[in-house]
């Protein structure tokens, strides 16, 4: 008899845990869209308004990144060349050497961001962005204007991780329009970003492109500094420095080497 009763008491309890458990489990996933975005949970979900502009923000990168460095500057090349030294000759490198630093800089950056968090790494691209604009707009000669543009590609590369930095403070019913909105911000260019540059040589001064990248970085710097607080998941196993001593330094090196001779034969 009191076997049984041990027995039914256990079982009453476990039945009350279970009863228990999924409402807990709903009202801390309600609470936190980080949590249920990670977990890809399909329950109904509370989004707050700072997710909402922390989302907004990370999009708008796209505007410093590419709307103003590859829509609108590869555009006017020549006409930024031959006022800047009177003729064309390595003009081609205001495009390869962008391209090259993107690449280098998204392969590393895609996997630190996962040893160290996106959030200070993110803003330090779009620092980056600022600091090329910069760069770029007060440029008195090409060579200046070429390391205007590896300053944004690195900046470019390291703030690709906005695409994992909005998926995972998004839970799923909101992901697609998080990303949509992304590439939103270069949806009215992509036709006429070639226009309005030759219209900035023509009327102004090519150098409102990189103004206007100033303002635009400036805008989503601050606003991911406010708002983009992602969930922190950085790897713990290991000390930053064992994990910079892990990285793969010699195939980087031969990587941009690499790919720096094979520009270098394009050109």
């Amino acid at each position: 008899m009191e076997l049984q009763l041990v027995s039914k008491s256990s079982a009453t309890a476990d039945h009350l845990e279970d009863q228990q458990t999924p409402h807990r489990s709903v009202a801390s996933k309600k609470q936190d869209a980080h949590e249920a975005a990670l977990r890809d949970a399909d329950v109904e979900i509370h989004v707050t308004k700072p997710t909402y502009l922390a989302g907004f923000f990370l999009g708008f990168t796209l505007q410093p990144s590419l709307t103003f460095t590859c829509l609108f500057v590869f555009s006017v090349i020549v006409p930024i060349a031959m006022e800047l030294q009177g003729s064309t000759y390595n003009s081609n490198w205001l495009a390869s050497s962008r391209s090259l630093a993107v690449s280098i800089a998204f392969a590393l950056a895609r996997q630190m961001s996962d040893y160290f968090g996106r959030r200070y790494l993110l803003m330090f691209g779009q620092g980056l962005l600022v600091l090329g604009h910069i760069v770029g707009a007060t440029a008195q000669s090409l060579e200046q204007c070429i390391a205007a543009m590896v300053i944004l590609g690195f900046g470019t590369g390291t703030t690709f991780i906005l695409y994992p930095g909005i998926s995972e403070i998004l839970p799923n019913k909101y992901r697609p329009y998080g990303l949509a909105w992304t590439e939103l911000n270069l949806l009215p260019f992509t036709t006429l970003a070639p226009l309005i540059a030759r219209e900035f040589v023509a009327r102004a001064t090519w150098r409102w492109i990189f103004y206007l990248g100033i303002i635009t970085g400036v805008i989503s710097l601050a606003g991911t500094g406010v708002f983009y607080f992602p969930p922190a998941r950085p790897i713990r196993e290991y000390s930053r420095r064992q994990i910079l001593a892990q990285l793969d330094y010699i195939g980087l090196f031969f990587y941009v080497s690499g790919l720096t001779l094979f520009l270098l034969g394009l050109g």
